[in-house]
């Protein structure tokens, strides 16, 4: 199980439990991934222990708490990027198929894929495109012009 998987368990079993992820990885994905699984904060491993330290007293205090140069990449990608961009091209041709009516099935026959990777590629592009339902998921590229 990831960090983030651990995370999202521990918000989902013991919500009032605050998490602050230590990690290695410098990506925004990650963090909005952390973020979105109840993750109060991210921080990278490398930092001085005095700024961990910090982190962890902020997040235990309730509030947030992310290594700034992240957070900084954060606010600029969540401007600059349209919900659209944020999906790969394998998952915006799954989008178009969705869009066109077809089924996990038949995508997975379009494209040599299996039934399981093209849910995994619906469950993704909700999350990236922060969509609960299967009927959004579908009305999402009509939306946008992509069909």
């Amino acid at each position: 199980m990831s960090g983030i998987q651990l995370a999202a368990r521990f918000h989902e079993r013991f919500p009032a439990i605050r998490v602050l992820m230590l990690s290695m990885h410098d990506n925004v994905e990650y963090v909005t991934q952390a973020v979105r699984a109840g993750a109060s904060g991210y921080v990278l491993k490398d930092l001085p222990s005095s700024e961990i330290v910090q982190a962890i007293d902020a997040v235990l205090a309730g509030k947030t708490s992310f290594s700034a140069g992240l957070a900084a990449r954060i606010i600029q990608v969540q401007t600059m990027q349209a919900p659209i961009d944020r999906l790969t091209p394998r998952e915006l041709d799954i989008l178009d198929a969705l869009a066109q009516g077809l089924s996990s099935k038949q995508i997975a026959q379009q494209h040599g894929l299996s039934v399981r990777t093209v849910e995994t590629h619906r469950l993704n592009m909700k999350r990236k495109l922060d969509i609960d339902g299967q009927a959004e998921l579908i009305k999402f590229p009509v939306e946008y012009r992509r069909v």
